[in-house]
């Protein structure tokens, strides 16, 4: 269900908003799962992982700004609906874990992604039965797999992974390298520029990184002894 809503309010609040205004408050993320980590008895607040979290937002925050886009003024109720969705994405993340510990990850997602469609399926039957799929150009049907495929399954599947080993704080601080890497990819495709603000921008993630990382003194362990197919 908080997968579903992730996707959904997402795609309903980005209908409303800009990108850069859905990316800055997607930087949220990895706080909120340290307060759900929090609450659920998984982690604690320390003053070297609040640093961390927040010098990694901060880092995150420049890199976004400095793309060369305008700020613009998102639709309120878009907004909301993107951060419903990042409240979603977080709190699923920490609730997971427990079963996650307990499952290989293709068996969580081989259950996850059948029951996501039937319970999605309600919002979008009517679309479904009235599209010609026939009629649909070879470039959609490639672009629809490769969503399936890449940003979707694949991501997933290592995020859950990840769970295996590490607490969802860590796993989430790593969040703040995406707009690093859209902009070291923009810029080896020279669709963008390298300025200034972006390498400190980046330099400031990977300190925000490295001191959540650092906060654990102790080595997790791998469970995956104990994992049951």
């Amino acid at each position: 269900l908080m997968g579903i809503a992730k996707k959904l309010l997402l795609m309903i609040g980005m209908q409303h908003t800009s990108p850069i205004e859905a990316s800055i408050i997607a930087t949220l993320g990895p706080i909120l799962v340290l307060v759900f980590s929090f609450f659920f008895g998984i982690d604690r607040f320390t003053p070297m992982k609040v640093f961390g979290m927040v010098l990694g937002m901060g880092g995150a925050l420049l890199v976004i700004l400095s793309g060369g886009g305008a700020v613009t003024s998102g639709e309120l109720m878009g907004n909301l609906f993107v951060v419903g969705a990042i409240a979603a994405s977080s709190f699923s993340m920490v609730w997971l874990k427990g079963l996650i510990m307990k499952y290989r990850p293709i068996t969580v997602l081989r259950v996850y992604y059948p029951m996501a469609a039937v319970m999605l399926l309600p919002f979008g039957f009517d679309s479904m039965i009235h599209t010609d799929f026939a009629a649909m150009p070879a470039e959609a049907l490639w672009m629809f797999f490769y969503v399936i495929l890449i940003p979707t399954f694949g991501p997933n599947y290592l995020l859950i992974f990840s769970l295996h080993y590490v607490k969802p704080t860590i796993s989430s601080v790593f969040f703040y390298l995406q707009p690093v890497g859209a902009a070291i990819l923009s810029v080896a495709l020279h669709m963008d520029h390298l300025t200034w603000e972006r390498v400190v921008g980046a330099l400031v993630v990977f300190a925000g990184v490295f001191f959540v990382v650092r906060s654990y003194k102790s080595t997790i362990s791998s469970p995956m002894h104990q994992l049951d197919g």
